[in-house]
């Protein structure tokens, strides 16, 4: 990282927005936080199915933006940091993934739940209403039946 003009190395946790990052494809480097590629004009290519489930390599020149997760596969360049943590992509996506697995459970109130849902939760509470009248109706059915027709002798 070269930050304040002085090159200097920190852990992808201490990266912060407007350091410059010079990456090399020699150590696969994985990309922290979204940046903007400031140069040069070598061809540097990118590895971003981690992000996009694509394949192919990206070509990237000068003024693309660079998006974290991804990886640097051929080539170098610098680029400055533009977006770090949750404000990055790769970081919205984790926020998204871990929100919606710490509500999983969580049925929530109405106005959460899809329209779906709240069709088939009407649906059940009216099989739920229509089964209990039938068989509270068969119950009744049976005991005069069973009162008229086997009435025992005493």
């Amino acid at each position: 990282v070269i930050r304040d003009g002085i090159q200097i190395s920190v852990t992808d946790d201490d990266i912060v927005v407007g350091d410059i990052l010079s990456v090399n494809s020699h150590n696969l480097a994985s990309i922290p936080a979204d940046c903007l590629l400031l140069g040069p004009q070598s061809n540097l290519r990118m590895d971003e199915s981690t992000l996009t489930g694509e394949s192919k390599q990206i070509s990237k020149k000068p003024g693309d933006v660079i998006l974290s997760g991804t990886t640097a596969v051929q080539g170098n360049g610098r680029m400055v940091v533009i977006a770090v943590g949750t404000y990055s992509v790769a970081g919205k996506i984790k926020a998204r993934v871990y929100e919606s697995e710490d509500h999983e459970d969580d049925l929530g109130s109405d106005d959460e739940n899809s329209p779906l849902f709240v069709k088939l939760d009407l649906i059940a509470k009216q099989i739920g209403i229509v089964g209990t009248v039938a068989a509270i109706l068969a119950f009744l059915a049976s005991c005069l039946i069973g009162l008229i027709y086997h009435k025992e002798p005493a």
